[in-house]
């Protein structure tokens, strides 16, 4: 087997022969056991049916990146928080949510490969930091002037925060970012801090299975803007409405506090 220093080699003698991306470079190898001159016959034998499917982009995007990359040839964790830093943005940010929705990132430790960067940097006529910072402006101004968009993001915020295995948030993970979506700061969509503060109460108090499933994550956003108070909860919840029996559990929390 290949040694991974061989490798990154390869992929870079690949590239620099073929001015083909990483994505395609690592296809071939692995497509002929990572031997060059098969994986370079592979690609001409293909001829130009293949090379004019190939998707080349703009030599300062593809610098962008490489001063991000890690010795894999992805961003990795360390690498982005630069990335997030450079762009103006500090990690805990909201904004970066939408930075990771942008890139399709599909949980907080993904690395992020080369052409899922170029790709969707290019698609939006980005390539250098001053493009990619004026248009995270932009969707930070959407996450607090459009609520179509907000909600799309705090769906979003479940998908890679949760637990891989269990495809749950602990409590501590849940309040934190609702927290951070509704109490930090003052976005598109806004839930009384009254109504969010008695349901991270209950969740401690109550819950006992110790985390939140998907269909809780996205009930509360509609629960919490249908009853934004007690009073309002009290005279129009139904437990026969179609809620989370978690809602149903909340519901006779706050009754039974009246």
């Amino acid at each position: 087997m290949q040694s991974n220093a061989r490798q990154r080699k390869q992929i870079k003698q690949f590239m620099s022969i073929t001015s083909m991306n990483r994505a395609t470079a690592e296809k071939f190898l692995n497509d002929n056991r990572w031997s060059l001159d098969y994986a370079l016959d592979d690609l001409y034998t293909r001829g130009t049916s293949y090379l004019n499917t190939e998707r080349t982009y703009d030599a300062e995007l593809y610098s962008t990146f490489q001063n991000y990359a890690s010795e894999n040839g992805r961003m990795d964790t360390d690498t982005l928080i630069k990335y997030v830093t450079d762009l103006g943005y500090q990690l805990e940010d909201p904004v970066t949510i939408c930075l990771a929705q942008l890139l399709k990132v599909e949980n907080l430790t993904a690395d992020i490969e080369e052409e899922q960067f170029l790709s969707t940097w290019a698609d939006l006529g980005c390539s250098n930091l001053n493009d990619m910072s004026e248009y995270m402006n932009t969707l930070d101004t959407k996450l607090h002037e459009d609520p179509v968009y907000f909600k799309t993001i705090y769906s979003y915020t479940f998908s890679i925060a949760v637990d891989g295995k269990r495809r749950q948030l602990s409590i501590d993970t849940a309040i934190s970012y609702w927290t951070l979506l509704f109490l930090d700061h003052s976005f598109a969509t806004k839930i009384p801090r009254t109504r969010l503060e008695s349901w991270f109460r209950f969740l401690r108090e109550q819950n006992d299975a110790n985390f939140v499933t998907r269909d809780t994550w996205d009930m509360l956003f509609k629960f919490a803007l249908k009853f934004p108070d007690d009073k309002t909860l009290l005279s129009e919840y139904s437990e026969m409405g179609a809620w989370p029996l978690i809602m149903d559990e909340y519901y006779g929390w706050i009754k039974e506090r009246y």
